[in-house]
């Protein structure tokens, strides 16, 4: 039995003529069918594109069927599609690098909204929302130029920025031209409810699927390729060599959004542009392994791209359409794949585009229309081959024991069974079916979920972020806004909140009362934020950093006292080489004032960060100095644990010494739980002013200093009290960081509920706890997404590029990677590559950044290198259009 005029049409004449027709008010059938059980012989193969209802008690029966249980609603679902694209299976990057279109699931023009809100926030809360600048698309250039592959392929080479934010909206029940729409930030307003003309049916659903960009180009038109799949009951799926490309009927044009030939630029769809028939490509066969024809080579280099999408998908759907081996079920599929490069068109060349092609899977058709659009001889031809290559695979062998399969054309890609110890289904496939379907529904709840949380973290993240640069002059400013600042690591830019604090406190200066207050609140701000409380620490204000660690060294040596904490030639001072100079020099002096002895810790392998510290540590370690983080490898330590180690090893008797600089922008430098004795940070690079903040325990103070006025000691003369008003500003931008209110539209929940009052909360141990836990989530992903782009160029040497994992099973110390990445390029120097950003509008900085031990210790740098590395650093007020602009400028150097 074939159902279907145009499937009956095409494939009857491939089956054996001896078969009998038994398609039911079919001319050519030689007798109708029955149910199963009847006097006629049992029918051995159905194929149907859509289930019949007379074919119902039959389907379990038959030896060969055209569908798998459940897998119409699955693999021909564009909603069940973009779930399998958000699951974790799908979702993941593989071994090319592979990824999905990010796509929504959504309900009618109410969903949209709410996908819209998200998408556009800023644009949606602003009152004049065309002229909001964060929005308004900028154009690299209007031209339409292209990269040439080949005289027929292209790649744009200059395009409109306005991809960055284009959609393509999709009926998830439509196939064929209908229900598919272009959707960005210029046009989004004529799909919400309350636009007349909006297309979108409520509580129908719809699939919103980001564009594909850069898309290659077939004679500067946009094309896709339709590639014939096949799924078996036996856990085998196959492609076919041989595809078509559909081209859409005008030349590509980014800016093609709302206007009147958006569909003819965006949409490929056959059926879509076969009415034009003066524009029209027409249906242009390709072979993959066809070496002879100058297009067919070019696509096949994304071959295997097309396989790992494949395969990827129907990994994930297959617990959903399993089962079908009781009636030889198989899947026929038409997948459409857009063709592109990871490397951007921009600045890339067309040579690189061609080393990293990447296929995108637009949907899939189970199965494809039989009919061509054309109906000419090589489209027929094409059709015919296909199919007659699949009946040979599957249908005759499984309807017929006098055949043997054939592969033809097709190319098997996975094998579930040969990697599974599970048994075949004897189950009847309709009772699979209904397995499938219960299998599915749950997996879906969960998909959608799990999806729901991580857009509105999105959302959240995007929205904290643009709050957080409102705070910041800096991104306001008409001369500076232009650039991009990635040189945090060496000083922050600063909010408002101190900028103003600091000029108040200019207005009315009185050095014993004014002053006088603003530097206890100063000093009290930083005990909340350091969680220094006055039973458990003292807190001291001092010029920098590097001044207090000076004048605690030689406290030690004995110089400013004589306790029973000062070092003999007897003790040892174990210096992580990790360490920035400052907290280096005042050692090494110290040592050589006391004739200490200094123990090198070279720890730049993190798999045996704590076994080489255990090595450096005994009984006579006095001082132990290291960075929580480095300033130049990002790496921020377990300080908890270390500081359990040294007590250990060191009988109780070592004070830890940590150079918290690096890591507070981006930990909470909490002392009482991180456990570090002394813990010194610089507010200049913490969003504040030019001041040093030093911690101690007071056991710490009490061993060095006994009942000696500390304070005199580090806070030498009189107080900058501009500086300690802007600590206080410092306060109040971390308040109003944690207090911000993220209102998503919905009201669902964003995982970020603690109760904080806002307009008068105050500065607290929990504001402080929340906003670095926000500081953390407008971060996250920072550093993969510059190193995964890094590591993609075999001439750039990361310094310590691998990545440990947070939890490890080995007992070495857990680290996290700090969006703080140093790196050098074979080819060309430090200087240029800094010099070339900063005149693109990038501000990066390059040297050994006063850790050339460091530096020397990863055999990157020579020792008389003076170029140093290039340092990447970024805090929370850095986006990833920030890092986008990066990896274009640095692409576009010459030799890069």
């Amino acid at each position: 039995i074939i159902t279907g005029t145009a499937a009956h049409a095409r494939i009857a004449p491939l089956l054996p003529k001896e078969w009998e027709d038994c398609t039911p008010c079919h001319a050519d059938a030689t007798r109708s069918s029955r149910n199963k059980g009847g006097d006629d012989v049992p029918i051995d193969f159905i194929w149907e594109n859509a289930p019949r209802s007379y074919t119902n008690n039959l389907r379990d029966f038959v030896k060969c069927y055209s569908h798998l249980p459940n897998s119409i609603r699955i693999l021909d679902n564009k909603w069940a599609l973009a779930r399998l694209q958000q699951s974790g299976e799908s979702i993941r990057s593989n071994s090319r690098g592979q990824v999905c279109l990010e796509s929504h699931c959504f309900r009618g023009a109410s969903g949209f909204e709410e996908f819209a809100a998200n998408l556009f926030a800023s644009k949606l809360k602003s009152k004049d929302g065309d002229k909001d600048s964060s929005l308004i698309s900028s154009t690299i250039n209007v031209d339409q130029l292209f990269h040439q592959i080949t005289s027929t392929l292209s790649f744009p080479k200059i395009f409109h920025e306005t991809y960055y934010t284009t959609w393509v909206i999709k009926d998830a029940a439509s196939n064929g031209a209908g229900g598919i729409w272009i959707m960005s930030k210029n046009n989004f307003t004529n799909f919400l409810p309350l636009s007349n003309d909006s297309p979108l049916i409520e509580n129908h659903k719809y699939v919103a699927q980001k564009y594909a960009f850069p898309p290659l180009l077939w004679h500067g038109r946009k094309f896709h390729v339709r590639v014939y799949a096949v799924l078996t009951a036996d856990g085998q799926a196959y492609i076919h060599r041989r595809a078509f490309l559909h081209v859409a009927n005008e030349m590509f044009d980014a800016r093609a959004c709302n206007t009147e030939t958006e569909d003819r630029v965006h949409i490929t769809n056959c059926c879509a542009n076969s009415d034009d028939v003066e524009k029209f490509a027409g249906e242009i066969c390709i072979d993959f392994e066809d070496s002879a024809d100058a297009t067919s080579v070019i696509i096949a280099s994304y071959f295997p791209s097309i396989q790992e999408a494949f395969r990827d998908v129907v990994s994930s759907a297959w617990p959903f359409v399993k089962g079908g081996e009781v009636n030889g079920g198989f899947e026929y599929m038409g997948l459409d794949f857009i063709l592109s490069s990871t490397k951007d068109p921009a600045y890339a060349s067309a040579e690189c585009m061609k080393s990293n092609p990447v296929a995108y899977l637009l949907e899939i058709n189970a199965p494809p229309s039989q009919d061509t659009a054309t109906g000419l001889d090589h489209a027929e031809g094409l059709h015919n081959e296909v199919l007659s290559d699949l009946v040979k695979l599957w249908i005759l062998p499984k309807a017929d024991d006098n055949f043997q399969s054939e592969l033809g054309g097709w190319r098997r890609v996975l094998d579930f069974h040969s990697t599974s110890t599970v048994a075949a289904s004897s189950s009847l496939p309709s009772k699979r079916t209904f397995l499938n379907q219960m299998r599915w529904v749950t997996f879906e709840q969960k998909t959608a979920r799990a999806h729901a949380n991580e857009w509105n973290e999105s959302m959240t993240r995007q929205l904290l972020t643009e709050f957080s640069r409102a705070q910041f002059p800096y991104f306001s400013n008409r001369e500076t806004c232009r650039n991009i600042f990635l040189e945090n690591a060496g000083g922050s830019q600063v909010p408002q909140q101190v900028e103003s604090l600091m000029s108040l406190s200019l207005v009315n200066r009185h050095r014993s009362v004014v002053g006088a207050r603003w530097q206890s609140d100063a000093r009290d701000t930083m005990r909340i934020i350091m969680n220094a409380s006055r039973e458990s620490h003292q807190v001291f204000l001092g010029q920098n950093a590097t001044s207090l660690l000076m004048d605690l060294a030689l406290s030690f040596a004995g110089l400013y006292s004589s306790n029973d904490a000062t070092l003999t030639n007897s003790d040892e001072i174990v210096v992580c080489m990790a360490n920035h100079e400052a907290n280096i020099k005042p050692w090494v002096l110290a040592a050589q004032i006391s004739g200490a002895k200094i123990v090198w810790w070279t720890a730049t392998d993190g798999g045996t960060y704590l076994d080489s510290l255990i090595q450096c540590l005994s009984p006579s370690t006095k001082v132990v100095a290291l960075p929580h983080a480095s300033n130049v490898l990002g790496y921020c330590h377990d300080l908890a644990e270390i500081c359990e180690v040294v007590h250990k090893e060191a009988n109780g008797r070592a004070h830890v010494v940590a150079d918290g600089v690096s890591s507070s922008p981006h930990r909470r430098p909490d002392v009482q739980a991180l456990g570090a004795h002394w813990y010194v940070l610089s507010c200049h690079k913490l969003f504040g002013p030019h001041v040093g903040v030093l911690s101690g325990s007071l056991g710490a103070v009490q061993d060095v200093f006994g009942d000696e006025d500390v304070r005199k000691i580090f806070e030498k003369g009189t107080i900058n009290f501009e500086a300690c008003a802007g600590i206080v500003g410092l306060g109040k931008y971390i308040c109003e960081l944690a207090s911000h209110e993220i209102d998503l539209p919905g009201n669902k929940s964003t995982g970020d509920s603690d109760s904080i009052l806002h307009e008068d909360s105050v500065l607290s141990d929990d504001t402080v706890e929340k906003a670095y836990r926000r500081i953390e989530l407008c971060e996250k992903n920072f550093v993969s997404n510059i190193l995964c782009w890094l590591a993609s160029n075999p001439k750039v040497n990361i310094l310590e590029e691998k990545i440990i994992p947070d939890n490890r099973q080995d007992g070495s110390i857990c680290v996290n990677r700090l969006p703080i990445i140093s790196f050098v390029h074979e080819a060309l120097k430090s200087s240029v590559i800094v010099a070339h950003c900063k005149v693109h509008g990038v501000i990066l900085r390059h040297g050994s950044f006063l850790s050339s031990r460091a530096l020397k210790s990863c055999a990157i740098i020579e020792d008389d290198c003076d170029e140093g590395v290039v340092r990447v650093s970024l805090v929370h007020y850095n986006t990833f259009d920030d890092i986008q602009k990066l990896k274009c400028v640095l692409g576009s150097i010459v030799g890069w």
